[in-house]
């Protein structure tokens, strides 16, 4: 098994989380300790950045594990953290390397395959924080929480989770017969009980409704353009999509497809069409429509 795999979706689970919070959560308790939604957060994209050093040679310093500065874009600074970590991770060779974890020793290294292990586990546990701190389900496979727990219990149980900052806490008896994942936040001293505040949790209907509104902007932008989803949300250029749409000969198409889609699904009607260039992406203009309608219902 290459631990990357399940790293990757423990990652991309995390941001996908993440895009749920709104304005009024950045401040929200975690069952991280006394840290913030924000607190988490800038710690979860200093990690990505240290492990991505790490994974090219570098992170010896503690400085390179410091939390991120999160700015006035924190999700959109956490998606390049995590981006960055994904990539260093898929360089040719990285499973050959040893990675400097400073946190954990100043005067060993750790093969990559271990090293990449604890940041695995760290974003199981942590991307869990996260959704239920927002009062969400995280969204991992058996394989993941298996092999999660695999890893939990190769950590210390020790004084080391009872200082200052610690990620971890004592271990807490886990319930009988309780599953999987129960037993990696138990190992590490979460309570599965922990939920978020009433005020902080998102609406169920709230996520429904979203998610419905932007799968549909997608497959009317599709629709009005001739296309497959695929053809045209796979990530290429808006320059390619026109060169591939049969309905589509400029630029003012391309708008008139995302204006007429955006009315299709009804969105609200104070939605304006962001700025978008032929080298921005159809999923570009989706999230920064997708921003607007997080801002017109929060």
């Amino acid at each position: 098994m290459d631990i990357r795999k399940l790293d990757r979706a423990a990652v991309l689970e995390s941001v996908r989380v993440l895009e749920w919070a709104r304005p009024g959560h950045w401040d929200a308790p975690t069952p991280c300790g006394d840290w913030t939604v924000r607190q988490l957060v800038a710690h979860m994209a200093g990690q990505h950045d240290g492990f991505a050093a790490a994974a090219t040679g570098g992170g010896a310093a503690l400085r390179d594990w410091e939390p991120a500065a999160l700015g006035e874009d924190p999700l959109g600074t956490y998606r390049a953290s995590a981006e960055a970590v994904l990539t260093a991770f898929d360089r040719p060779g990285v499973l050959n390397r040893e990675f400097r974890l400073p946190e954990i020793s100043t005067t060993m290294s750790f093969p990559a395959s271990v090293a990449i292990g604890f940041h695995f586990l760290d974003y199981v546990v942590h991307g869990w924080d996260l959704a239920r701190a927002l009062g969400l389900d995280l969204e991992l496979s058996t394989e993941a929480a298996e092999t999660a727990l695999a890893v939990a219990l190769r950590v210390p149980d020790d004084e080391r989770r009872l200082g200052p900052g610690a990620q971890f806490r004592p271990a807490l008896a886990p319930a009988p017969g309780a599953p999987t994942f129960d037993l990696v936040l138990t190992t590490l001293g979460r309570s599965p009980d922990w939920s978020a505040p009433a005020a902080d949790r998102l609406r169920s209907t709230d996520i429904h409704r979203e998610t419905f509104m932007l799968d549909e902007l997608r497959t009317h932008v599709a629709r009005r353009l001739g296309l497959s989803q695929e053809e045209v949300f796979a990530g290429q250029p808006l320059s390619a999509v026109l060169v591939a749409s049969p309905t589509a000969i400029n630029s003012i198409d391309l708008l008139d497809a995302f204006a007429g889609a955006l009315a299709d699904a009804g969105a609200d009607a104070d939605v304006e069409l962001p700025t978008m260039t032929l080298d921005h992406t159809a999923e570009d203009v989706v999230v920064a429509l997708d921003k607007q309608l997080t801002s017109t219902s929060s």
